[in-house]
């Protein structure tokens, strides 16, 4: 009987398909029994093929990016599986945070070098589990869908509906490249929102031009988005930037990589629970997928999933 589900990314890559080749020779070194499952792009196709394995699972091995370990917390929430991951996609920015201890990460993962990729496959497999929270995204007429990054409202939303990022290549450059060409023509709009119950008094009662509810520090491709944003305190960190002057703007989304934006006047943060926005028609994104358009109800959920730790650290 199977005790390991081994979920993956299926797109051509060479680094992903080095992994998963080392990974199926460990697994049969330490005679695991395992089933293979490749994601599909629509989340309600993966959950359909798991559901139809009819196997115990013990603990889930993620081989991919954000996009499949969303998946895999949107299929193993609330339960006693473990996820292990092995970070292998386009941005790996759940990893950045994950992985923070870890001794070089701003150039984690680096495949080529084999310590590391056994190092990881240990951990995937053998590390001690770790509670953390997860965000709940509820749109009308949907399910609702869990994140472990971010939920983004506005610009960036808008980035991912017009171009999703996992078709772009060199995921930073193109991201910068895309959100430039986005923000000459992308205007906020003034919006109306509760968290924790008070008005959302954000921006300065200035126009939305992005707001991001983070779970993890980082999203597109190593943007160091929410700096003050853990894992499992409970809370979930926001970040607001109002509609400004383009030059205004520039600057902000330029420090974003370094997290000094939220120095910048133009933008607010802190902590919340639960946000309730009500303004119509807004573009999202979660998990840097594209997840439809405002309103939306997002909580945060205490202890949601387990991940596996890194061994060794």
């Amino acid at each position: 009987m199977a005790r390991i589900l081994l979920l993956y990314n299926p797109l051509p890559n060479a680094a992903r398909k080095r992994v998963l080749d080392r990974l199926y020779q460990r697994l049969s070194k330490d005679n695991v029994p395992y089933i293979s499952v490749p994601t599909h792009a629509d989340l309600t196709e993966t959950k359909a093929q798991v559901k139809a394995l009819q196997q115990p699972i013990e603990r889930v091995i993620v081989v991919g990016g954000d996009g499949t370990l969303h998946q895999a917390v949107n299929l193993f929430h609330h339960s006693k599986v473990v996820i292990g991951y092995i970070p292998a996609g386009t941005g790996n920015d759940f990893a950045r945070s994950w992985f923070a201890q870890s001794r070089r990460p701003r150039r984690f993962p680096n495949w080529n070098r084999e310590n590391t990729c056994e190092r990881m496959i240990t951990s995937a497999l053998y590390g001690e589990p770790m509670a953390i929270d997860l965000g709940c995204a509820r749109v009308s007429s949907q399910a609702p869908r869990y994140f472990i990054n971010s939920v983004g409202i506005g610009f960036d939303g808008e980035l991912i509906a017009q171009q999703p990022l996992k078709t772009l290549w060199l995921p930073k450059l193109s991201y910068l490249l895309h959100a430039l060409h986005t923000l000459f023509r992308y205007r906020g709009k003034m919006v109306s929102a509760m968290a924790d119950g008070i008005k959302f008094e954000s921006c300065n009662g200035a126009p939305l031009f992005m707001l991001v509810v983070a779970n993890s520090r980082y999203y597109g491709a190593g943007m160091k988005i929410a700096p003050q944003a853990e894992l499992n305190d409970g809370k979930l960190a926001y970040i607001c930037i109002e509609e400004c002057r383009l030059v205004t703007k520039l600057l902000a989304i330029s420090s974003i990589y370094s997290g000094r934006h939220v120095t910048k006047s133009m933008v607010t943060s802190g902590h919340l629970t639960q946000l309730a926005l009500r303004t119509e028609n807004i573009a999202m994104q979660i998990d840097g997928e594209y997840l439809g358009r405002t309103p939306v109800e997002i909580n945060v959920v205490p202890n949601a999933v387990l991940i596996a730790k890194e061994c060794g650290y």
